[in-house]
């Protein structure tokens, strides 16, 4: 009983215990939190960004949870893993979510002149529903959705700028070349959903070109001038036309 008494009170004490942990996982437990945590961060931190070069899966294969030392591995080859898995996830979304959003600028821009009959708005609004017309919500929504990623995400930034370019113009082409083929090459008549269906799938299949190409090629000068000047030349083009459009051209006709 003595012996009892002067022993520790080992749940008020500050000292060790003196004997081996009853629970030796605990710090195999911390861990894997402190790495699930970091794998979080560097999921979200990844999911916004593109990864070039992202290791191979195999480091993944290389973690071990119980090693005092292989904290740094773990971290690493998560990283690793989360890097080659966000290569693929970010694609989608830049194929798949950015041309609702996209198409959801789109519909605001088409309404906005009848709402604001404005010369400015006009600039970027239909005036008409000539496919000319129509072809600004197609042209400035994509620039700027990809403007926005640009400022936001994506460290590539003058590549991107290029591609984003003509991948607008490409979407330009596929929606009035759709649009004729199918209203007028098979006779299908005027169907908002039919339109809205051809639209989305032309910003679709212009992201593609987009992320297909845009880390493919490398930085040229020349081909930043040209898409600099293929921009300013179609923003030049619907300005003009809004106000001067030939009557007798049928892509111009109301």
């Amino acid at each position: 009983m003595a012996e009892l008494a002067d022993a520790l009170d080992l749940g008020s004490s500050e000292q060790s215990w003196g004997f081996k942990s009853l629970r030796p996982h605990q710090s195999v437990r911390r861990r894997e939190v402190m790495i699930s945590s970091l794998f979080v961060l560097k999921y979200f931190y990844c999911f916004f960004n593109f990864h070039n070069n992202p290791p191979k899966v195999k480091d993944f294969l290389k973690i071990n949870w119980k090693k005092n030392d292989s904290i740094d591995l773990n971290i690493i080859s998560l990283i690793s893993y989360i890097n080659i898995v966000n290569k693929n996830l970010y694609r989608k979304i830049y194929i798949w979510i950015l041309p609702v959003f996209m198409l959801a600028v789109s519909s605001f821009l088409h309404f906005l002149y009848a709402w604001v009959p404005n010369p400015f708005f006009a600039l970027f609004s239909p005036v008409n529903e000539s496919v000319w017309e129509h072809l600004k919500i197609v042209f400035y929504p994509f620039i700027f959705m990809w403007l926005i990623s640009i400022w936001l995400f994506i460290d590539n930034k003058k590549n991107i700028f290029i591609f984003s370019i003509l991948g607008a113009i490409l979407a330009c082409y596929l929606v009035s070349s759709l649009f004729y083929l199918i209203h007028g090459g098979f006779g299908v008549g005027n169907n908002l959903w039919v339109d809205i269906a051809i639209e989305f799938f032309s910003l679709v299949v212009s992201n593609i070109f987009v992320i297909a190409f845009f880390d493919k090629i490398k930085f040229k000068k020349w081909l930043f001038i040209v898409s600099i000047v293929l921009l300013l030349l179609f923003i030049v083009a619907f300005n003009i036309i809004t106000f001067l459009a030939p009557n007798n051209i049928p892509i111009f006709m109301d």
